[in-house]
């Protein structure tokens, strides 16, 4: 009998115990959809003329991340300079095959090596809440053979969270620390970085650190 109250006993402490981590983790849901598609593409593509050094990234994390608007930006990495080039944006509900995919072609006279952005608000494109969806940026290299294209990307989640919506309200400068908290989305933290470093410069180390988390290392070297 003392076996089986012990038992009981240390079950309920182990309930107990998971209750408590799963409340102190709001960001959970993040974690269940692995990015799907590559997490980066590099070397030439011929009518761009950029060495087989280049790369591109998406400031995507590992997991799914999560947003706590419905119309987010997102961004990505381009290591070298471009000239004329054509890009693809893409997004997809990867739970609704039935659904259209948003798709959005981006012409470019030239592009500088750095972070890039693409706005859903300025797109009209607006994300259902509580739905996973692929979004991907293409580097059209070849318009005859899709196939040759440099295609990166992420998964993302629009979630209604008080709690993390008011974090995103906090400092610039402490959003790394709630990323790895998990008290702030990752795409929440991305853009409260980015939309300011233009006026304060020092947040690059900031979002360096956020890519460091995610082992995106040549973003990571980029903003140091």
């Amino acid at each position: 009998m003392k076996v089986i109250l012990k038992l009981l006993t240390l079950l309920m402490l182990s309930f107990s115990v998971s209750l408590t981590q799963a409340a102190s983790n709001i960001l959970d849901e993040q974690l269940k959809s692995t990015r799907i598609i590559p997490k980066y593409a590099r070397g030439g593509c011929e009518y761009t003329q950029l060495s087989n050094n280049f790369v591109l990234l998406p400031l995507a994390p590992e997991n799914a991340g999560i947003t706590t608007t419905p119309q987010p930006s997102l961004y990505w990495f381009t290591s070298e300079d471009i000239g004329e080039s054509l890009f693809t944006v893409k997004i997809t509900n990867i739970e609704n095959e039935n659904e259209d995919p948003v798709e959005v072609v981006l012409e470019e006279d030239s592009l500088a090596a750095g972070i890039h952005i693409f706005s859903l608000q300025d797109h009209a494109t607006t994300l259902a809440e509580n739905v996973l969806y692929e979004w991907t940026v293409s580097l059209v290299c070849d318009p005859y053979n899709p196939s040759s294209n440099q295609t990166i990307g992420g998964v993302i989640k629009y979630q209604k969270d008080t709690a993390l919506a008011e974090a995103v309200n906090s400092s610039a400068k402490q959003m790394a620390n709630l990323y790895q908290q998990k008290k702030v989305g990752w795409y929440d933290a991305v853009h409260a970085v980015s939309n300011q470093i233009t006026t304060d410069p020092s947040l690059r180390t900031v979002r360096a650190n956020l890519s460091k988390q995610e082992k995106l290392d040549a973003i990571a070297a980029f903003d140091n």
